[in-house]
């Protein structure tokens, strides 16, 4: 590669440090080569990112935000095709991003340490070797090298979410959701937009966290999932299927029960399901709430539940909706 296009597509990488330092941490970069042999620089929101199950680096669209795809075609400077962006010094290309991709810095604007902390050591790496691809051997893993030479040193795999796959059922786990508005609307976004994407992408139980708020909007969305996508309007309901599964459940469960924690759900559900319903319910429904009620305070009876969730803590210390239709609100 020509010095002079090195020189300004390591201006442009640095210009995104800036706007990484000014908060917009999610903004991230699919580094490539075009079939002219050109580099290309795609930038993208964090979570349209993932490590496929070979480890290599693969990309969604799920975001409705501008194109932002840079190629070092035309001398290097013509970022993101720009006419007026070749004499731009690092940070005037910084505010130019930030003016002309305003959607994608706007949902990019969130705290995210370890991609950062990644690009940094990959943008050292960088100043010595060249520009990083994300390119891949004839075994399918990935190597992340430079367009200096290709026996020069590979880069380590950038944090994105990786593939998960359990028989032909393919997803991706999502754990930065933001509760800092109104947590009990924050995850359903998330639920909303399972269908709708090429990978569905899940919330992920919050086990890293003690958050209460944290764990109250995680089960608010599970509530959430039970009303708009299996159709739920009432606990009872809920607790007759549990002992029938339908193939509705399989998802559920999957998102739900990831790490066992489900039981807390159906105790919440079953001590509402009595409290509402007890007169219609049949006696095998009804003794499996009691069976619920039982299990659970036997199982934690010595040894607490480590995390806040839905049955603990009194009647409803998540403060959740009620298992109703959302038309009936």
């Amino acid at each position: 590669m020509k010095e002079p296009i090195k020189r300004r597509s390591l201006r442009l990488l640095n210009a995104i440090h800036i706007l990484h330092r000014q908060g917009y941490q999610n903004l991230s970069c699919y580094f490539s080569l075009c079939p002219e042999n050109h580099w290309q620089l795609e930038l993208k929101h964090f979570n349209d990112m993932y490590l496929d199950l070979n480890g290599a680096v693969r990309k969604l669209v799920s975001f409705k935000v501008e194109n932002a795809l840079h190629s070092s075609k035309f001398g290097g400077n013509e970022y993101f095709g720009w006419n007026d962006a070749k004499r731009a010094n690092t940070f005037e290309l910084a505010e130019l991003i930030k003016q002309r991709f305003p959607r994608l810095l706007l949902m990019c604007r969130q705290q995210n340490f370890e991609y950062t902390g990644w690009f940094v050591h990959m943008l050292g790496t960088c100043d010595v070797v060249g520009l990083p691809i994300f390119s891949y051997s004839k075994d399918k893993q990935a190597k992340y090298k430079n367009t200096g030479t290709w026996d020069s040193k590979s880069l380590f795999t950038p944090p994105f979410n990786e593939l998960n796959k359990q028989n032909n059922q393919e997803w991706l786990w999502k754990s930065d959701i933001d509760v800092s508005s109104d947590w009990h609307y924050a995850h359903r976004p998330v639920i909303d937009s399972i269908k709708r994407q090429e990978i569905p992408i899940y919330p992920k139980y919050p086990s890293f966290t003690n958050c209460h708020i944290t764990h109250a909007s995680y089960w608010g969305g599970a509530i959430y999932y039970l009303q708009t996508v299996m159709g739920y309007n009432n606990e009872a309901d809920y607790i007759n299927d549990r002992i029938n599964r339908n193939v509705l459940w399989k998802e559920f469960e999957l998102i739900y029960n990831s790490e066992g924690q489900l039981h807390l759900l159906d105790g919440y559900l079953s001590r509402e399901a009595i409290k509402k319903y007890k007169s219609r319910m049949t006696h095998k429904t009804l003794q499996e709430c009691y069976n619920s009620l039982r299990d659970l305070e036997l199982l934690y009876q010595e040894i607490p539940y480590p995390f806040p969730n839905p049955f603990f803590g009194g009647t409803n210390p998540m403060h959740l909706a009620p298992l109703k239709s959302l038309g009936s609100e």
